[in-house]
C-alpha cells in the first residue's frame, strides 16, 4: 500500500465527519482538516465553491486543492499510467499552448486569447492534465467565461476559484488547446470535439473534472 492510499484509507467518511458540527463552517473546516477536496467538501454541503474557499482563507487551511484520492481509471490498474505521460502524447497529436492563467490586481487573465473555433482544451500543472472541457463558442469566450467566473454559472464560477487558489499557493495553470478536424461516417457529420473530449476524460479522469463528469 501506497502512502497516498494509506492516507484514503484513514480518511472518516463525510458524515461521520460532520455529525457532530453544528455550522456549515464547522463542517467545512472539520471536512478539509480531514483531507477532503474543496470541491467535494462544496458538493457535498450543497453550497458554493467559494464560501468553501473563503472559510478555509480565513482558517488558513491550505489543503484542499487536489484530489486527496488517486483518479478512479488510474487506481483500478495493476500498471498505473504516469500522469506526465499524457501531456507530450496529446501535443505530438496537435495540442497547442494557449498560454498561462495570472492574476493581475484583482483580476484573472491569460496571456492568450486570440484562438478561434470549436475546440477542446486542457487545464495543465507542471505538465499533469487538471481539467478537460470543450468551448462550443470558440475558446477565446470560453476563457473569458472563467475570467469572470460569474455565480450563475456553476462550472465557470467553480474552475475560476481553484485557478485563483491555484495562483495564490505559487502555481502556475496553462491552458492548452485543440481544435479537431471534422469528419465524417457514412457520409454524416460526427462531432469530432465533443467526442475527443470524452474519451479524454474517461481515460485521464482529471483532478477538476468532477468525478469524471463532462462539465
Amino acid at each position: 500500500m501506497t502512502c497516498m492510499q494509506a492516507c484514503i484509507f484513514l480518511m472518516r467518511d463525510m458524515g461521520d465527519v460532520t455529525a457532530d458540527l453544528g455550522t456549515n463552517a464547522d463542517k467545512i473546516r472539520g471536512l478539509l482538516r480531514e483531507g477532503y477536496l474543496r470541491a467535494d467538501v462544496a458538493r457535498y454541503l450543497g453550497i458554493r465553491y467559494q464560501a468553501v474557499r473563503q472559510v478555509a482563507v480565513d482558517a488558513g487551511i491550505e489543503g484542499g486543492l487536489r484530489r486527496s484520492s488517486l483518479p478512479r481509471a488510474i487506481s483500478e490498474r495493476s500498471d498505473p499510467v504516469d500522469p506526465l505521460s499524457h501531456l507530450p502524447r496529446l501535443i505530438g497529436a496537435g495540442f497547442e499552448r494557449l498560454g498561462a492563467w495570472t492574476i493581475e490586481g484583482d483580476s484573472l487573465t491569460l496571456e492568450s486569447t486570440t484562438k478561434r473555433g470549436r475546440a477542446v482544451y486542457l487545464m495543465v500543472e507542471d505538465g499533469v492534465i487538471l481539467y478537460i472541457g470543450l468551448s462550443t463558442r470558440g475558446v477565446h469566450a470560453r476563457m473569458r467565461d472563467y475570467r469572470r467566473g460569474p455565480m450563475g454559472q456553476r462550472t465557470s464560477y467553480r474552475i475560476n476559484g481553484v485557478i485563483r487558489d491555484a495562483i495564490a499557493s505559487g502555481r502556475s495553470i496553462e491552458v492548452y488547446f485543440l481544435i479537431p478536424d471534422p469528419i465524417k461516417y457514412l457520409g454524416l457529420p460526427v462531432d469530432t470535439a465533443t467526442g475527443l473530449e470524452r474519451g479524454l476524460i474517461d481515460q485521464i479522469q482529471p483532478a477538476w473534472n468532477m468525478q469524471g463528469i463532462v462539465k
